[in-house]
Parts: C-alpha cells; structure tokens; sequence
C-alpha cells in the first residue's frame, strides 16, 4: 500500500457526514460516491515532499513515489532474503517491474469492471508487468453471485488471483453463496492450471515476452482479429473468452485457427474440436471454457486444496498436440535457468 490514502481535505471535512454515511450504507452509487468523495488529486495538490532539498507537490511525483517505495523494498528483501519472495504494490511507475508486480488498483462490484479487468491485462503486460491482477469481484459495491463466479472464471488464467472487498460491503467470501458447487469447480480448475500457468510465466520473462496477447498480435495477417477485443491468448497454446455480461450464458468466439474447446465442469475436462471461424458457445454457471490450438497441448496437475500439495513432476497432457515444455525449478532459489523439461504423450 505504497501511496496517501487517508485525506483531511476541507471538502472532506466539511462533509465528513456524508462521507461516512456513503460508507455505512455500502456506496448504492458510484456517481454519488464521487460527489462526497472527491479525486485524491485534491489532496495530493495540498502536501509536499522533500526532492533533494526542493519541497514538491506531492501530485507532480505520486507514481514514482510508489515505484520507489517498491524498488527499495525489493532490493531489501532480496538482500535480507537471498531467496525469492512476494511483492506487488498498487501505485507503480514503467520500469518497477523489475522490482515487483501491481494490482490494478481500487475497482467496484459490476460486470463493466470486469470486462476492463480483462482489457487491461494485455496492456499492463506490455508495459513490463507480468504479475498482475485486479480485485477480483470488485472492491467497492455489493458483487453478485453471478458475477464473482464469472470474474474468478477469468482470474484463474491471471498470475494475481484475489478476491477482495471493502469494509461495509456484502462478504464476498465464495462460500457466503449458495452456488458453492460453481465457486469449487473454478477454484479446482486453478490449482489444476498452476504448473501450466507458472511454466508460461516464467517462459516469458526468458524470452523478453508477455503472457496475454491480443488475437492480432498472433494472428497478424487476419484482418478479423484486428477489432475482436474481448477474446485473448494466454502463452502460446490457449486463447480465453469469458462470460462477461449480465445474465449471459452463450457467446460469439472467432477462431482464427482450428481450435479445441476445453470445458472444465464438476471438476473434469470435455474437449471439443472446432474449425476456424465464428461460433456460439454456451458456457454454464457452474462451468469455465477456454481453447487450446489444434495442434498443441497443455499440462495440468492433479485436483489439490493447496499450493503445498502441487506436485509440479506429476502433471499430465491435455489438449490434441503431442508434446509441451514445461519449465522447472526448485520455486525458491533466485537463479532462473533456461532448460525445460518436454513432456511427451
């Protein structure tokens, strides 16, 4: 939590009333939010800091304030630690990821929150940040069922899967819903990704690339992928498309190459093979669907309640190609290597 957050403004003590009473009551709505609360820059213009001897609006230098909080952090930890370690902050400056990830900051309980989550994944990653995710179901507000179900569908494909929310809101615990059985299903289908997703992550930090692509990134000579913004491809085998709308069940996909349909439901995988072109998919509630190309594979491991229990040796192949390299290492030491491991059907 590397920036002010807590604001004595006049405004925002001339009005402490209604601002607590936006708070008590879970903040119904957002516009009327920001007419008692106004934009931390108001405060931000108000103090200073010390910039080599020049006193500084704190509003001219608020994101590299963060970045450095964050740099001097990690050369700490890695110092004190030698090992590696957890670090990820919420205001950050190009150039930090080198010292740790970020989360996107404060967001609210609604299905266009949700679609922005995705849009800026591939946008963050092209700014350096691998490790990244936002609040999952949303920060502020009360999130619905439906939509924290169909939120964590899509957090389990991002490095950073949280599901938080704000004092004052509805609990947002999976298990304060009575669809715990859809809430299972996703959260098994993460652990099962885990070997899949670390070994992606870590590929591209070695070759200097991103994990999520927009489709015409990969498909460049495809004049149909240039304008389709809510489909991605994650690594180099998956393209995902979630459920991103109110009391939506079925979607329009394009493939831009044969492509098999992976449907993880009551915690087993159904494949079905799809040509190139546009198609309607229905995806259940208790249900998440992604693609793997024709002609690759993924590895998944076994269905597990915790990370400890992650066997990264002990994964299988899922998907119609013959073969997958997985990276491997001991998940502690500093050192990254370049060997992968190829895993063969």
């Amino acid at each position: 939590m590397n920036e002010p957050a807590i604001f004595y403004s006049e405004y925002n003590k001339q009005n402490k009333a209604q601002v607590q009473h936006a708070f008590a009551i879970g903040f119904p709505n957002l516009s009327r939010l920001f007419k008692i609360n106004p934009p931390a820059y108001l405060d931000y213009e108000k103090f200073y800091q010390n910039v080599d001897g020049k006193m500084v609006k704190h509003s001219l230098i608020h994101n590299i304030y963060g970045a450095n909080m964050t740099k001097g952090a990690s050369i700490q930890l890695k110092e004190i630690l030698n090992k590696r370690f957890l670090l990820f902050s919420r205001s950050s400056y190009i150039g930090s990821h080198r010292y740790g990830g970020i989360w996107l900051g404060d967001n609210h309980s609604s299905w266009k929150m949700l679609r922005q989550n995705f849009y800026q994944m591939s946008n963050i990653n092209m700014c350096g940040y691998l490790f990244s995710g936002a609040d999952l179901g949303g920060f502020s507000l009360n999130c619905s069922e439906s939509l924290l179900i169909r939120w964590l569908s899509f957090g389990v494909f991002t490095p950073l899967m949280r599901n938080h929310t704000m004092i004052k809101t509805r609990r947002q615990e999976c298990y304060q819903y009575k669809n715990i059985n859809a809430f299972k299903n996703v959260l098994s289908l993460r652990y099962r990704l885990i070997p899949y997703l670390y070994s992606e992550y870590v590929k591209a930090v070695i070759n200097h690339n991103v994990l999520f692509t927009p489709l015409h990134v990969q498909y460049p000579n495809d004049e149909k992928c240039q304008n389709i913004e809510d489909q991605l491809m994650f690594g180099d085998e998956l393209m995902i498309a979630p459920i991103m709308h109110k009391n939506q069940k079925r979607r329009r996909v394009y493939l831009p190459e044969d492509m098999d349909l992976v449907s993880y439901k009551n915690q087993q995988f159904t494949l079905i093979s799809y040509l190139k072109g546009e198609h309607i998919i229905d995806v259940d509630i208790n249900e998440v669907c992604f693609f793997i190309k024709n002609n690759k594979c993924i590895i998944i491991g076994k269905d597990v309640n915790n990370t400890k229990d992650i066997d990264l040796n002990d994964v299988s192949l899922l998907g119609n190609g013959q073969q997958y390299y997985q990276y491997l290492d001991d998940g502690v030491s500093l050192n990254i290597n370049d060997e992968l491991i190829l895993r063969t059907k």
